[in-house]
Formats: C-alpha cells, structure tokens, sequence
C-alpha cells in the first residue's frame, strides 16, 4: 500500500526525501463512542487504545483513521470491511496483531500479520511483532513498507512464491539480524543472512544488526538502501566487482570510520553514504564517472577523500553530468581532498583487534599498515564518554597498558599518517573487562508452616557484588522483581500465598557481567487437607444448587465466594460459612462460579476449585440468524433459537443508509417469515431476547441482499 505520509515520517526522523519509516484490556465499540463512523465508513479512531475492535457494519477504513496511535495492542477488522486506506495504520507504534474475521471479502490475517483475502499480498506486520517472521508459501508479494515500524524483528523466512519485494517493505526493521530464501524461489536467494537476487549480482539488503558481511564477487550492484541502519558494521569491504552504488545504500552505518571503494566502481547515486556520523575518510577511485547529489549529506566529520586521479578529474566530476554542480556536503569546503592517491602504497592491513581480560592486567592494541614515512598516535574513548581523547604519547604500532574497572567497552583506534601527510584511521578496538563470578553456596529448598521465619541465602565471589531476587508464585507464568530485597541473605515470613513459589537471586558485578543462581521452591507445609472439592451443577431458574466441600484439620471456618460470568473478580457470598451451602438459582447465575476458602484461625487458609453453575433454561443463543440472498418476491424465514422457549422476543431493523436501527412493530417471535419488498436490499436485522427478569440477549446482525 502506498504510503503518502513517508515525507512527515522522514521529517520526524531527520532524514528528508531518503529514509521511510516505515495490554490494556480495553475493548472499543461503536456504542463507546470510540469511532467517527458516517455512512459506513470510519473516518477517526478516539479510543484509549489496547485491543480495539472495530464494529460490524463498517465498510471502509479512511487515511490515517488510527494514525500515530501508539497505545494500540491489536486490531480485530470485521468481515463488512472491504476498503482499507493507505496511510490506515501509519504509526501504530505498539501494534502486536490484526484479526480479520472469517468471511471477509477482502483481507485475512495470520499469525497477527494483514494479507489480502487470498494470502497473496502481504500488507501490514505489526510494529511490536518479535522474533522471526516465516512468510506463507501463498505470498508472491511484500507491499510497501510492509513492515515500517518493526523495530524489534529479528529474522525474516522468505519462501519460494515471493516474486516482488517492494523497495522500502523493510525499512526501520532495526533489530533484523537474518533473512533466509527457500532455495527454489525463482527471484531472491540469501547468503549469510544477506538478501541477493537470484544470481546475486544485486546485494538488496543487509539485515540491521549485522556486524560484518563478505560480499560475494558476483555482485555488481549496491542496491537502493541496502545498508540502511547498519551502524553494527564498523568497515565494509566491497569486492572488485561492484561498479554501482545505489541511492542511499550506506544510509546511517554510524560505526563506519574510513571506506576505500574498489577501482571497479563507476558510478556513486544520491544520498549514498547519507547520515554516516563517524565517517572521517573515504578513497574514491578515478574509475568513477558519476557522482550522485549529498552523497555525504550529515557526515559532519568527514575530513579527507583520498582520490586517485588529478585535481582537473575530479572537478570535471563535481560539475556533473550535465553541467549541474554536484553538491556532496553542507560544508564541502571544510574536506580535504588529497589528489594522484595511490592507495596501494599506503594502506592499513591489519585493524587493532577487541581485547577482553580482567582488571590489573597488561594488554596490547596492534595496527600494521604499509607506507612511507609512517606515523602513529592512538586514541580512546570511554563508554561513558561522547568524544574521543588523544592517549598520550603512544605513538608505535603497538601501544601495551595495564586495564582497570574504568576501561569496560572502552574503544580505541590509531591514527596513522604517511610521508605525504596522507592520513587513515584503524577500526576501533573494544576492551571487554572480564571478572568471573563464581557461586560458592547456593541457595536451598525449604518447608514452612505459618508463621516461620526463613532464610534466604546465596554466596558469590567477584567484584563489587550486587544482588536482585525474584519470585514467580504458584499460577504465575514469569517471575517478577522482588522489590526491596537486593542483599546476599534475606529474611522473611512467608504467607499462606507462598505455597510452592519460585525465588532465585541475579547477581551483578561492578561492570556489568550477570550470573543467576538455581531456581528454588518454597513449600508450605498444611494443616489443612481438602478431602472434597465442590461439583459443577446444572439447574433451572428458582431451582435451589447445593455445594459441598470437605476438609481436615481442627478449627476449621468456610466462606463461599462467588464470581458472575461477566465480573473480573471474587466476591464475597454473604451469609454461607458452612461447609454445605445451598441457594435458589436466579436467571444471573448462568456460568457463575463459587468457591470456598477454608481456615483454621491461625492465618492458614486452603481455597478450593472452582465449581460453574449452568442453567439448563439460560438465555443461551443455540443458534443464530444468517445472512440471505433472495430474488425479490421470494419469502424468508428470520430465526434464532435458545435453550429455552420462556423469553421474549423482539427484532429489529436498519435499512441501507440509515444510521440506527428501528424496533419492527408485530414482529415478536423467535422465527418470523417475511417477504421483502425492493427496499430491503442491504437491511440488516437482528434479534432481542428478554427474560422474565429483564435481562436481555442479542443475536448476530445479518445482512438481506435481494438479486
């Protein structure tokens, strides 16, 4: 789907006219007030966010109708949608899922991702999707920004149908690490985690979070964007082969220091090495006919290009192919240009490599180049620090030092200059501190009863030790942070909820490096034995249900508790404390649920199952009204059916282009025939049930459609 808001996008993110951008519990209805619907089209989504249903009835989705709403968890489209907008979800930052309702005309979903109906087109992934997405074998093709804003993805399975991948489906994917091609696939294949064309003379992309790639030597041609975001990559070595570099294919590789580009290249587009923060150095070939416009746009420290040919050459370039100056820098004026470069007689062959070792201890950064007349000086920067420092007087090939705590993720590199005052700078190296933490005791299982005083205990050596415990109680499904409770020895009274909870304890050195103890189990040792558990009972309304439970221990005390099918919680049932309690059902019962919680007057409380109540006479819909297509003059039958015969029954009518719908006077029956006249194309219809207690039921609303 086009994308019409890429521009204030590419504003936001400071990237003009180069880089696209691609649970709460809260459900939305129309009733809410949470949608701007008009003529069956919804115009504006006001709601709070979280998981936000759009109503039945809606038939197309406008621009930006849930635009830059971050607050979103997921989408559920009803089947009447048949109209998407472009720009529909533009920004939907917190985005987890689509569901598109079964007998949709138009759209589906799988796995929380949008496809159109035949699962041919893949159209939106969510922004919060994680992990790996595995494309369906139906897909032929990836629409535009497809998935713009998925920031945390992290591998991508292409399959054997997919043909067409428009240019910016993975723009932002900035987590992406792999995309793997089914071999068979007639159009794409993926090398190390790379995507090529099929005979990979095009290098499309490079997945976000790569650290290094090796390019093979049948790649001619750098395509649009293909680095874009790689600012893992700290040097890139292009082979012989490439004589094309594409609009924007370096955009924002921040760790990209110095780049020697190989003399097959010709021509260099746009934007080329648009954003590369870092970039101090790059060798230019003479074999370049074409310089693209900005090419190094934003690359506020670039200093000096290394060109091979004379001073008339490349100011032969910089006038353009067809007499337009080409403008490569906002301050162009400030870059050196160094003329007749040769840079097979200086060069750097070996880069300083990541050093890791513990604190106290002597370690070595090596550089080797070629050249005459050469001279080194290194630099650092600390992790802490934004720019980097002259490191004294080192100024050999190999500079050697004792480590301290101060130096973990430390970066260094040398700056080496030649006779000629030509100037390279290494990659920089990271000093990684190393410190083992070792565990001497662990902590232990242990029993309780109420009231007991425990203690938690680990040991550890290492440097500047912290510690961080945490909990997962019985039922839970992740442990959580114990707050507070941050030392090697805790104690603690346990309660009657910590029966069979988890605790183990994280431990943190003083840069960072993480080691996590054994999970242990608490038990809580019970006085209380249930014996009986309540019985799920099925009754009519005003028909009395009895429940049961039995347990051992002395003193015991009983209270019901109790929990409507549609209350998020327990509520106390008020007056029934005995072991057996019984009640007269009413029509609110239907899948209510009761519990007991038996005590012994010491703190120690058991709670028992849960037993449902079902009332064999519910307002319980067994079977809905559907949908119809007639001739016109031909009679139809409206029916809805409950498990019971004892309700009252009221339908009710929208014609096409009404905005409400209107009781419908006489018809008062669970199944109604009619014969509907011409203006009933497009009506919609549904059904009212009301028990003797006033509480009421709706059926589906369906759709009449005369031939």
């Amino acid at each position: 789907m086009k994308k019409r808001l890429v521009s204030i996008v590419m504003i936001i993110a400071m990237m003009a006219a180069l880089l696209p951008v691609a649970k709460l519990g809260i459900t939305a209805y129309a009733a809410d007030g949470d949608f701007t619907i008009k003529n069956g089209v919804l115009t504006k989504y006001n709601g709070s966010g979280g998981d936000v249903v759009i109503p039945e009835g809606v038939k197309s989705i406008s621009d930006f109708a849930f635009g830059l709403n971050s607050s979103m968890t997921s989408v559920t489209i009803p089947k009447s949608v048949t109209a998407i907008g472009e720009d529909t979800f533009s920004m939907c930052s917190g985005l987890k899922s689509f569901v598109v309702k079964s007998g949709n005309p138009s759209y589906s979903s799988q796995d929380g991702v949008l496809y159109d109906k035949d699962r041919t087109t893949l159209l939106i992934c969510p922004a919060k999707k994680t992990g790996t997405v595995s494309i369906p074998d139906t897909v032929t093709s990836i629409g535009e920004y497809a998935f713009g804003l998925c920031a945390d993805l992290t591998g991508i399975v292409i399959p054997k149908s997919l043909t067409s991948i428009e240019q910016t489906a993975l723009s932002g994917c900035k987590s992406l690490t792999s995309i793997s091609v089914d071999g068979s696939n007639p159009a794409y294949s993926s090398e190390d985690g790379v995507l090529y064309n099929k005979n990979q003379t095009i290098l499309l992309l490079c997945p976000a979070k790569k650290a290094s790639v090796s390019i093979p030597n049948s790649v001619i041609t750098i395509g649009k964007r293909a680095f874009n975001g790689c600012n893992s990559l700290t040097s890139i070595d292009l082979p012989d082969s490439v004589t094309t570099i594409c609009y924007g294919a370096f955009t924002e590789c921040s760790g990209l220091t110095g780049v020697v580009l190989p003399k097959s290249v010709t021509a260099i587009e746009d934007y080329a090495f648009f954003y590369c923060t870092e970039l101090r150095e790059i060798t230019i070939p003479d074999s370049v006919t074409s310089l693209g416009m900005w090419m190094f746009a934003q690359c506020d420290k670039l200093e000096r290009i290394y060109y091979p040919g004379s001073r008339a050459q490349w100011e032969k370039l910089l006038k353009g192919e067809h007499g337009s100056p080409v403008t490569l820098h906002e301050t162009q004026d400030n870059i050196r240009v160094f003329y007749n470069y040769w840079s097979d007689s200086f060069g750097i062959l070996t880069h300083p490599a990541n050093v890791k070792a513990p604190a106290g201890q002597s370690v070595s950064f090596t550089v080797k180049a070629k050249g005459e007349g050469l001279t080194y000086q290194w630099y650092y920067k600390k992790e802490w620090q934004s720019s980097w420092n002259k490191w004294g007087t080192r100024n050999t090939p190999t500079t050697t030092a004792t480590s301290n705590a101060t130096w973990h993720n430390m970066q260094v590199y040398c700056k080496i200059t030649d006779k000629n005052g030509y100037v390279l700078h290494s990659n920089p190296a990271v000093f990684t501190l190393s410190q083992e933490i070792k565990i001497i005791q662990q902590p232990e299982n242990m029993d309780f009863r109420w009231g007991d005083r425990i203690t938690l205990s680990v040991k550890a050596e290492g440097t500047g030790l912290t510690y961080q415990w945490y909990f997962r109680k019985q039922g839970q499904s992740s442990f959580s942070k114990w707050k507070g409770r941050t030392h090697a020895t805790e104690s603690v009274t346990p309660n009657a909820t910590w029966d069979m909870i988890q605790l183990y304890c994280v431990i943190e050195d003083s840069v960072g490096n993480k080691i996590s103890t054994n999970p242990i189990v608490i038990s809580f040792i019970k006085a209380i034995q249930l014996t009986r558990q309540p019985e799920d009972v099925t009754v009519r309304s005003s028909e009395k249900a009895t429940f049961n439970v039995q347990a051992e221990g002395e003193g015991l005390t009983y209270q019901w508790y109790f929990r409507k099918s549609n209350a998020s919680g327990w509520s106390v049932w008020k007056g029934h404390t005995t072991s057996s309690t019984s009640a007269v059902a009413n029509p609110t019962w239907n899948g209510m649920q009761v519990r007991c919680i038996v005590g012994n007057g010491t703190g120690e409380t058991v709670t028992s199952s849960a037993a449902w109540i079902t009332l064999s006479d519910a307002m319980t819909i067994i079977q809905q009204p559907v949908d119809q297509t007639i001739a016109l003059g031909d009679t139809i039958n409206l029916s809805v059916r409950t498990l019971s015969d004892n309700f009252i029954y009221q339908w009710y009518y929208k014609k096409a282009g009404q905005t409400s719908f209107t009781r419908w006077n006489g018809r008062n029956h669970a199944t109604e025939t009619v014969t509907p006249n011409a203006t009933w194309n497009g009506i919609q219809l549904y059904c009212e049930i009301k028990d003797g207690a006033g509480n009421t039921v709706r059926s589906d609303v369906v759709q009449i459609t005369i031939k």
